[in-house]
């Protein structure tokens, strides 16, 4: 008997729960239209929104809750029917709570109050850096140390004074939630979420606290979500706090499109080419913003993968080399011992960059910025020098733009730790030194690949950014064609024009190394630092 009155009881209360979701609807729209709600949390399960109730009945007794008003959106208040039925299908849901009757004795036998927790940013928390507080409120505190007071009885319902937090990644801009305490209840979708938190990954999202139970609704209206990010924008320019702002190639609202690859999300490719597809990924955890490279593996490019990915390990962490965070290999491994013949891989790669360059050439950038950029190739090249590295593949397209302005150099497909590779196949022919060319042209040619190979193409490089482009004739760099560039940087005054007087020069022994070129005094900036521990995801 005992089974069947459980039974009932289930059957009972899900038919309740049908019954009253017209009646519980939230209204679409704020009470105040230029109020912009970029998220909403909408009480779900019936003790949230009794909890909602109770809150909403105490706004209209007193004024000493101001501060939790303003983020609350109160809809409406509707007939509910025999308040008493509910009361007793309350205690059912969750027989160890001890529900208070006083509020719904007050509130009388035909209202019921209903709405929502909003999110904007025209109405921000006491600290945006520490975002939205939720709990049941400490006394102790101003404004009882919370911006969402979610319940008035914390103790019936099983939540925290200070419970959890919802907040921006200080770097990246993404939203996250957080465990402020473990000792009680939290999750994201049915998973317990700790003090690390996790990244709020989809439009609508299950949140539970404690016995309370909600649904996170992001906006998805074009026009609102592209305030929400210009205000965030903003926000995190002038908050000394936040490291940077959020990047423009990177969407930080979630959308239905996007989808999981191990520990990130995934969003939608940006951009597409032999080389396989880029996209912007967040971590899960941390909620940091990388690119993700998408390469279909076949039995063609296997080992050319395998390769860049052995090359990048190497290479390690750089502020002006694009830099291997994590790989995802499917079902196989990075040597290829498939279930098929056909696999995907996904390189995590950082930062996330969709311009390069090629931008730049032709002259029409200002000089200061194309020297700064010059500066970061300079400094990545060093680096990836220092490693062993010659990248064999330097030119305006493999040079990424980052934001806030920072040049990397990306795309290792080319490079080698070799110390004197003849492979004259590699590289891009508009920027092979005068040596690998005399490779691909003569059976005699005792040149070879070396540093000053791409100490050359980066003075290419430098000589299309200062003067513009630069006329090839078969597309390679002849003696007519670098006899004309020499000549033109020759008689110049100009500190730029000497450093590339040298590093065009046809004797590769007569190239100024990576290292000598960093240390040119007109650079007008000191060269870049940064706390390598930042840009790798947790160990997990």
């Amino acid at each position: 008997m005992a089974g069947r009155s459980d039974e009932q009881d289930t059957q009972r209360l899900s038919e309740y729960e049908r019954l009253q979701a017209a009646h519980l609807a939230v209204s679409a729209s704020p009470v105040d239209p230029g109020f912009d709600e970029f998220a909403r949390l909408v009480p779900c399960n019936p003790a949230a929104r009794l909890a909602f109730h109770d809150l909403a009945l105490e706004l209209t007794k007193t004024k000493d809750l101001a501060h939790y008003q303003k983020f609350m959106h109160v809809s409406s208040h509707v007939p509910t029917g025999d308040l008493s039925a509910k009361k007793s299908l309350l205690r059912r849901e969750d027989t160890d709570s001890d529900f208070s009757d006083s509020s719904m004795d007050q509130a009388g036998p035909t209202t019921q109050y209903t709405g929502h927790f909003r999110f904007s940013l025209s109405c921000l928390p006491t600290d945006f850096r520490r975002g939205w507080v939720v709990g049941a409120g400490r006394r102790d505190q101003p404004d009882l140390g919370v911006d969402f007071r979610i319940t008035m009885n914390g103790a019936r319902d099983y939540v925290r004074g200070r419970h959890v937090q919802f907040l921006h990644n200080r770097e990246f801009g993404t939203f996250l939630f957080k465990a402020i305490s473990t000792r009680l209840h939290t999750s994201l979708n049915g998973m317990v979420v700790d003090k690390e938190g996790c990244l709020v990954s989809h439009p609508s999202q299950n949140i539970g606290i404690g016995n309370l139970t909600y649904n996170l609704e992001f906006a998805q209206d074009d026009a609102v979500k592209a305030r929400y990010i210009r205000g965030l924008h903003d926000l995190m320019r002038e908050n000394p706090r936040f490291q940077r702002y959020p990047m423009s190639s990177f969407d930080p609202t979630p959308a239905a499109n996007q989808y999981i690859i191990d520990r990130y999300l995934i969003q939608a490719p940006q951009a597409a080419g032999a080389y396989g597809v880029v996209s912007a990924a967040a971590h899960l955890t941390t909620g940091n913003v990388y690119a993700v490279k998408r390469l279909t593996r076949t039995d063609h490019n296997r080992n050319s993968i395998r390769h860049e990915v052995e090359i990048m390990e190497v290479v390690g962490n750089h502020p002006h080399v694009c830099s291997l965070v994590d790989t995802d290999f499917g079902k196989a491994d990075r040597r290829s011992l498939r279930t098929s013949r056909v696999d995907t891989v996904h390189l995590i790669l950082t930062p996330l960059a969709t311009r390069t360059l090629e931008a730049f050439v032709g002259g029409l950038e200002a000089r200061p910025l194309c020297l700064k950029a010059l500066h970061h190739v300079a400094q990545g090249l060093r680096h990836i020098h220092a490693m062993g590295i010659i990248h064999r593949d330097v030119k305006p397209s493999n040079l990424l733009i980052a934001e806030p302005f920072r040049v990397v150099v990306a795309d290792f497909g080319h490079s080698t730790h070799e110390k004197a590779s003849r492979n004259h196949k590699m590289g891009t022919i508009w920027y092979l030194a005068p040596e690998i060319v005399e490779l691909k042209t003569s059976s005699h040619a005792k040149g070879h690949w070396s540093p000053a190979s791409d100490v050359f193409a980066y003075g290419l490089v430098g000589y299309e950014l200062i003067h513009g482009e630069i006329r090839r004739a078969g597309g390679f760099i002849n003696n007519t064609v670098l006899d004309r560039l020499l000549t033109m940087v020759n008689g110049s005054q100009e500190p730029i024009d000497t450093l590339l007087q040298a590093s065009l020069s046809r004797d590769p022994d007569q190239r100024p190394s990576m290292s000598d070129i960093c240390l040119e005094s007109f650079w007008g900036e000191a060269e870049t630092t940064t706390n390598d521990s930042k840009r790798k995801p947790p160990l997990e």
